[in-house]
């Protein structure tokens, strides 16, 4: 899975998630958030490089799940890349992220499941 914006607040939660779950993360951030993706566990990738080009390079497999935790931007590299509407999540939704059929992952109900499952990877 790539994460944009993964050292930030959401992303580097995402991060952690996702690497707990047993997924292969490839953040996506500044250069000198290279060493904190590392140290939770995330192939960095700094987004003053070529980033497709440099994701292609850090993905030993296809990309196959893009959470955009910055804007619309992201959402369009992840379709460049291959990856399915279906497959891509947003926090920052837009008419070109509606119109592709990106998913909006804002705000939604928890259940006890949710939150246990967060307490126990604290």
């Amino acid at each position: 899975v790539v994460i944009s914006a993964a050292a930030g607040g959401i992303g580097s939660i995402a991060v952690q998630y996702a690497v707990a779950k047993g997924a292969t993360v490839i953040g996506i951030a500044s250069k000198k958030n290279s060493d904190y993706l590392k140290s939770l566990g995330a192939i960095p990738v700094a987004y003053e490089e070529n980033i497709q080009n440099a994701l292609l390079s850090a993905s030993t497999k296809s990309i196959t799940k893009f959470l955009d935790c910055y804007g619309s931007d992201y959402v369009k590299l992840a379709f460049s890349l291959g990856v399915k509407g279906t497959a891509i999540g947003t926090l920052v939704p837009s008419p070109y992220v509606m119109i592709k059929g990106a998913q909006f992952t804002g705000p939604r109900h928890s259940t006890y499941d949710d939150f246990n499952t967060l307490a126990e990877m604290v």
